[in-house]
């Protein structure tokens, strides 16, 4: 099994990266983006939710399971598209999501198998993945180098999508001793943190992702 290296580059002087993380194991109707939330759907209840929250999970599994197929296959494990056909829907509101499944061919089937509260809890989940600073890092056979700036004190999430026929073990020692990330062979996996200055550099093979946070 290959490691994955991991580099983090102080940029203040005296200055630790100090990273809280969590690891999470996870395109049909793109839609129009709203910038604010309708009066509509202010009255319907959506909920909060937040990474830790017992609703978020139940938000989650619903939308990877909902009609059997769920809503990964077209719009990936964390919402973020990952290059499938329905693109990335975080912070899609329940208008954008009701509209989907009423008039996308694609999603009518879908349509009748989440009630209206499953509806709604799916728009706070997408809503709760929308707050957070998406980055996005796919790993193959081929020579790239990607760099991204962040800003520094808010919620990010790293997307890692594994394209190689071979387990890859992301070693995560800059965040705390001994912590690591498994990721299968074409499979995505994602880490969430809060941004604190410095450059982190993550290095697989030929395969360079610096995070350039500021």
């Amino acid at each position: 099994m290959n490691i994955l290296k991991t580099k983090s580059v102080n940029i203040l002087t005296g200055g630790v990266i100090l990273l809280s993380i969590f690891v999470f194991t996870a395109n049909a109707h793109e839609g129009k983006q709203h910038d604010k939330v309708s009066s509509e759907e202010l009255s319907q209840n959506i909920p909060v939710l937040t990474w830790d929250d017992v609703d978020f999970k139940q938000a989650e599994t619903l939308f990877r399971t909902a009609g059997g197929y769920g809503c990964v296959a077209c719009h990936g494990q964390f919402a973020q598209g990952g290059g499938n056909i329905g693109g990335n829907i975080r912070n899609h509101s329940l208008s954008q999501i009701n509209d989907a499944l009423q008039h996308e061919p694609t999603m009518q089937l879908l349509n009748k198998a989440l009630s209206a509260e499953d509806k709604r809890l799916l728009a706070g989940y997408l809503q709760a993945l929308g707050q957070a600073r998406l980055v996005e890092w796919t790993i193959d056979s081929e020579s790239s180098y990607q760099k991204v700036s962040v800003d520094k004190g808010i919620v990010s999430q790293l997307v890692i999508l594994n394209k190689t026929f071979e387990p890859l073990e992301l070693s995560l020692e800059f965040i705390r001793p001994g912590l690591s990330l498994f990721v299968e062979p074409y499979a995505t996996e994602a880490i969430q943190w809060m941004t604190k200055p410095g450059v982190i550099r993550l290095q697989y093979k030929q395969n360079i992702l610096d995070i350039d946070v500021r």
